[in-house]
């Protein structure tokens, strides 16, 4: 038990390491490692802090080199599905940097977003998107599963606050227990 703990205080020591440097930690091809649905365990983002939209998640859809199908996929009070819809585009050679644009009357709508760190079994990110016309700055921990550990949220909170410099620990909300 004792080693177990040891390990997790030092990999967790050296992904804020990383973090800190400037980028997700080294885990291969990111853009082979967005695919599928993401589901929002804790954010900065007001949209999702509200209230009236529950359960969000992303899915993404790979669409050609470099090139995603994006779906902000929410439920509502009144039981229907809410959507998003847009494109990721990898910006420039950077696999963890990507510029989001709406479909349809959002296509005037455009973010950019990056990946700041992957847990080491790929299940889990930290993301983060700039400021825009229509939305603040702002940070999400995104996962695979619906669920997040105790251990998990104090490290992804911790990397957050060491990335962000504490910027964002006041707006910081988990949407999961």
């Amino acid at each position: 038990m004792r080693m177990d703990f040891i390990g997790t205080v030092c990999g967790f020591l050296m992904s804020v390491a990383v973090c800190v440097a400037g980028g997700p930690q080294n885990y291969g091809n990111m853009t082979q490692k967005i695919d599928g649905e993401w589901h929002v365990l804790g954010t900065t983002f007001p949209m999702w802090k509200k209230g009236d939209k529950l359960n969000p998640r992303f899915r993404y859809t790979p669409l050609g080199p470099g090139v995603w199908k994006d779906e902000v996929l929410y439920d509502k009070k009144n039981g229907k599905t809410g959507t998003i819809k847009g494109k990721d585009r990898l910006l420039g050679e950077n696999p963890s940097r990507f510029k989001w644009r709406g479909d349809g009357l959002l296509m005037v709508a455009v973010s950019k977003w990056q990946i700041d760190y992957v847990s080491p079994d790929g299940n889990t990110m930290l993301i983060s998107f700039e400021k825009t016309a229509f939305t603040p700055s702002g940070a999400d921990v995104i996962s695979r599963k619906n669920t997040i550990t105790g251990t998990d949220k104090a490290m992804m909170f911790n990397i957050l606050h060491e990335r962000f410099a504490g910027k964002m620990d006041a707006e910081w909300v988990w949407l999961v227990a």
